[in-house]
């Protein structure tokens, strides 16, 4: 069984590290990809269901991409919706760069970083996600309960390329198969990922491992 995103999605109960007065928290969370191929290191604060995230992602050149350095800062809402995303992306052929997104009450998106800003609903999206980084990947698992259910949850995701800078609405799929095990299924491929608690990647098979 299916279920699509809404606006009223709770964000699940967790029993983690981030329940009962959010003890442990913040805390500096650190991911390594295969053979070092990136580093991703966090900043969370978790209050509640809100999420202020402080973070640098870097990514090593490839025989088709070129390497890439993107620092950024997010922050959802009580319900774990995602407000604001700034970005500033580093690359040799382009240097520095800003994109910045924004929910407003109206459920629009303005994203800046282009000669003039757009406003888009981007589908209905209330997540962010950036491919290369598997923290984002938390804040859809955590917003719409995955953990809480073994049904498979569809929801729009406001999609950001860092490379391009490009901000799109994809649908990404969430299924909870148990024991720590979400199936996320994304632009980039289907994979089985392995959570905490609170939602939090620990494993992305090919992509990168919480250290």
């Amino acid at each position: 069984m299916t279920s699509a995103a809404s606006e009223t999605a709770a964000a699940p109960g967790t029993t983690g590290e981030g329940s009962a007065g959010d003890a442990g928290w913040p805390r500096i969370l650190t991911w390594i990809g295969p053979d070092g191929s990136r580093m991703e290191s966090a900043r969370v604060q978790l209050t509640g269901n809100r999420l202020k995230v402080t973070g640098r992602l870097i990514v090593r050149a490839t025989d088709s991409k070129e390497a890439f350095g993107a620092s950024y800062d997010l922050v959802t809402d009580d319900a774990g919706v995602s407000k604001r995303l700034s970005i500033n992306l580093t690359t040799a052929s382009h240097g520095d760069r800003q994109l910045s997104l924004s929910l407003d009450s109206q459920g629009y998106w303005l994203i800046g970083g282009g000669e003039e800003p757009e406003r888009s609903q981007l589908g209905g999206a209330l997540d962010v996600d950036m491919i290369s980084s598997p923290l984002f990947n938390t804040l859809a698992i955590r917003r719409a309960g995955v953990l809480e259910t073994t049904e498979t949850i569809v929801l729009p995701v406001a999609y950001v390329w860092p490379l391009s800078g490009r901000v799109e609405s994809v649908e990404i799929s969430y299924r909870n198969v148990g024991d720590g095990t979400v199936e996320v299924s994304s632009p980039v491929g289907t994979n089985l990922v392995t959570v905490d608690s609170d939602g939090f990647i620990i494993d992305y098979p090919g992509l990168a491992t919480r250290r």
